[in-house]
């Protein structure tokens, strides 16, 4: 029989306390990867306490590519502190520093999930790779787009100083003088036979209307396959 009785949830202050322990809370490990970490040159230590090695005493071992003058070959200050999960969930943050990443620290774990957490770590750094550049091009187009936008603008603006100051036609060849490139300046029979300026320029206002809407529909299709990528 179905019981009607809905499951006990978490109480959200149990939940917190619990993911603030999470994060906080030394790493115990069992394998040969780090415990430890500096707050300085960010080396990566692995400390072996002597009951683990049957030693006289503790002894720390460098698991970091390199280690600063803070480390190297020096006592193991305050700048040593335990590698929490909170450093953990912050390899995303900053640069990478290859020498430091706690990509190949979760690999030493040998669990299936921590080698996911690893992998989806790398995916996302690819990704936000990508996004940066992307970004920067985007900037880059929009910066160009503005500049040839400028370029348009200032001739008409002059233009309409030129007519207030001086005639009409004067002011034209500030209009003119930015359609002298091939392709710019219009077919004059073909607006005559369209009805006139009014007529060419609605329907040419129209057609690129519906040009720049199928260039945006097609770039946001790519962007909805990279994102599924």
């Amino acid at each position: 029989m179905r019981s009607n009785t809905h499951p006990t949830s978490i109480d959200k202050a149990q939940y917190q306390q619990r993911e603030k322990q999470m994060q906080t809370k030394p790493i115990d490990f069992n394998s040969a990867a780090p415990t430890h970490r500096c707050t300085e040159c960010g080396a990566l230590w692995r400390l072996w306490r002597k009951e683990e090695t049957g030693a006289d005493g503790d002894s720390w071992n460098l698991r970091s590519a390199t280690c600063g003058k803070c480390c190297d070959m020096a006592p193991m200050g305050k700048q040593i502190v335990p590698l929490t999960w909170r450093d953990i969930a912050g390899a995303l943050a900053g640069p990478v520093d290859p020498n430091h990443d706690l990509v190949p620290t979760l690999r030493m774990f040998g669990g299936a999930m921590t080698e996911r957490a690893a992998d989806a770590i790398e995916q996302l750094r690819a990704q936000v790779t990508t996004l940066r550049k992307q970004a920067a091009q985007h900037e880059s187009d929009h910066a160009r787009a503005s500049h040839m936008w400028m370029l348009m603008v200032l001739p008409m603006q002059a233009a309409a100083i030129e007519a207030e100051e001086t005639n009409t036609e004067e002011a034209m060849r500030w209009i003119t003088n930015t359609l002298i490139l091939p392709g710019l300046y219009p077919d004059l029979n073909d607006a005559k036979a369209a009805g006139g300026a009014q007529a060419w320029f609605d329907r040419e206002k129209a057609a690129e209307e519906a040009r720049y809407d199928g260039v945006r529909k097609k770039l946001a299709e790519q962007a909805g396959q990279g994102a599924a990528a």
